[in-house]
């Protein structure tokens, strides 16, 4: 069996007494899954308790800070003065008490409306957005984690891989994976959710053609992995999700057979709300490498745009 790489999970929507309560620490510590648990603002309370629950357990835990919707959600050089400085309290009171995360994770998307409402009026917001100085804001916030010791994973885009020398995609999107520098970057590729926001126009079979193309892509670069997904709906709300775990262990095999041995899943909610658990992080953490699938010609078409856009 093939040594694997750290494995993360991210917990989005559960309050820390719900969590805590149901058991998942004791099966995430049985299988060596590290938790990426989402805070939002004065949610310490929230934080210390996961933290020193995680502890206990001897599960390795990140904290994942988030705006609420109408802030924008995720991190970006338009979000970067309101979520930076938030968490960067939160992670001050925290070293005070000596519980501070073992990583940061930044989720680099644009704001939440953009991948909300996905119309020309979210679309103009977005465009006419102050970005001033909020790439070096972003750089302030991986620069105090790091003072403290905590490691910094980035979520990202996919695009990222088909960016060339004027990291056009970065540009676009206001997300500057480059420049953060991060120890660690988690690429999203949710199956689910191409194949079922796509309405039909792309199937199983070109979706994993993608997974493929960019596991090798990821496979190319220093410190990136995959995050997988979707067991169950997030944020937006509307995410299509897994028909069963084997689609998740397939993702995984895909991902193995070409070299990611870091890989992330979304989401400990779902596994929780989709028993039993225990299906979902077996075929996460117990799937064998397996053969990767060649290119279908849909999946070359879309992939050949998004490089097309990024040089």
């Amino acid at each position: 069996m093939r040594e694997r790489g750290t494995r993360r999970i991210w917990s989005e929507l559960y309050s820390a007494p719900a969590l805590i309560q149901s058991g998942a620490l004791r099966a995430l510590a049985q299988r060596r899954i590290d938790l990426l648990f989402a805070v939002g603002p004065d949610q310490l309370d929230d934080a210390r308790a996961v933290i020193e629950a995680c502890r206990h357990a001897g599960v390795g835990v990140g904290l994942w800070p988030l705006l609420d919707p109408e802030r924008g959600r995720w991190a970006n050089e338009l979000t970067a003065h309101a979520i930076a400085p938030f968490a960067e309290e939160l992670f001050e009171k925290l070293e005070r008490e000596s519980l501070l995360p073992d990583e940061l994770a930044i989720d680099l998307e644009p704001p939440f409306d953009l991948l909300a409402e996905r119309t020309l009026r979210s679309l103009g917001r977005f465009a006419i957005g102050n970005r001033h100085e909020g790439k070096e804001r972003l750089l302030g916030w991986r620069a105090h984690a790091r003072a403290r010791g905590i490691r910094v994973v980035a979520a990202v885009l996919p695009t990222v891989l088909a960016d060339g020398p004027r990291r056009r995609w970065q540009r676009l999107l206001a997300t500057p994976v480059d420049s953060l520098d991060a120890d660690h970057v988690t690429v999203m590729l949710y199956t689910s959710l191409i194949e079922g926001y796509t309405r039909g126009q792309l199937g199983r079979a070109d979706v994993r053609a993608l997974l493929a193309e960019v596991a090798r892509q990821a496979s190319t670069r220093t410190g990136f992995g995959l995050s997988l997904g979707a067991i169950a709906t997030g944020s937006l709300g509307d995410e299509p999700t897994y028909r069963t775990p084997a689609e998740l262990a397939d993702d995984v095999a895909i991902a193995r057979g070409l070299g990611i041995e870091e890989l992330a899943l979304f989401s400990l909610c779902g596994a929780l709300r989709r028993p039993p658990i225990e299906a979902w992080l077996d075929a996460f953490v117990l799937t064998e490498p397996g053969p990767a699938p060649t290119l279908t010609a849909r999946a070359r078409l879309v992939w050949g745009a998004i490089q097309l856009i990024g040089r």
